[in-house]
């Protein structure tokens, strides 16, 4: 993996406060979680009433991108799931291993990690930190520089060993915050500096989606049968190497249209 252009500052408590800040001075950003907080902590704190399931999956959908085309099979699975609550209030982690294999109404199945870690999240922040790309792309680069964890980078998408490699990065560097703020940090970090360099994640074999926080690709999150599985493998590289770079050159053309906006005013 190519390492940015720019050299990313060692993680401190003063990196992550200062990134949190700009998340706060955001407001896009501080009104979406203070509408989630209330949806999910005041209006329908609990999940017993099917409704409000489906309410809570699809305002994360909505404001995360998680790109769940069927929300109510979303809701209909996450309802059958015994003792939900408490397991969300003691922070049973392997909580989102229940949630995130959902199964569709054309009998297949998709795997919504990413999702099933916000869900738990948002219902208890410390407990259930989130996993999305930029998360993984920037723990991974940290990982690289700094050796910080011994846990492989492909299992992360086991949560046990995602959350356990938080928290070692959290004691490598000796940082203060709570797992949320370091969320936020790490987020905003992997979105505003990794992106800079076109060819961080196109790298055949280690490919990193890239969404606001989520894309589920079309061929990764079906159980497919064994003898589909490579050649469909093949086709969802093609599609993950097109996307990105689609995107990038998107990003990087608003960047530039930007630039020329504020030298025209002034």
């Amino acid at each position: 993996m190519k390492m940015p252009k720019n050299e990313i500052a060692i993680p401190s408590n003063a990196e992550v406060t200062r990134w949190c800040e700009l998340w706060d001075a955001l407001e896009n950003y501080s009104q979406q979680e203070d509408a989630l907080y209330k949806l999910f902590h005041e209006t329908y704190p609990t999940n017993d009433d099917p409704k409000d399931v489906l309410i809570k999956v699809a305002a994360l959908n909505h404001f995360y991108s998680t790109h769940i085309f069927d929300a109510f099979s979303v809701a209909k699975h996450i309802r059958t799931i015994e003792r939900l609550d408490e397991r969300l209030r003691e922070g049973d982690i392997s909580l989102v291993d229940d949630i995130k294999d959902v199964p569709m109404r054309n009998g297949g199945f998709r795997n919504f990690y990413s999702f099933a870690s916000k869900f738990c999240s948002h219902h208890n922040s410390e407990a259930f930190p989130i996993y999305d790309s930029y998360v993984d792309e920037i723990l991974n680069y940290f990982k690289r520089k700094y050796n910080f964890t011994k846990v492989a980078r492909s299992r992360w998408k086991i949560y046990s060993e995602f959350k356990s490699t938080l928290i070692e990065f959290k004691e490598h560097f000796q940082l203060g915050c709570s797992l949320k703020d370091l969320d936020r940090y790490l987020w905003q970090l992997g979105k505003d500096t990794l992106l800079e360099d076109p060819c961080l994640s196109v790298e055949i074999g280690n490919i990193a989606p890239c969404s606001v926080r989520e894309v589920q690709w079309p061929f990764s999150t079906f159980h497919l049968p064994r003898h589909s599985r490579r050649f469909c493998g093949i086709i969802s590289l093609f599609i993950r190497i097109a996307t990105v770079r689609f995107i990038r050159n998107i990003y990087s053309f608003h960047q530039r249209f930007q630039r020329k906006k504020k030298l025209l005013k002034n």
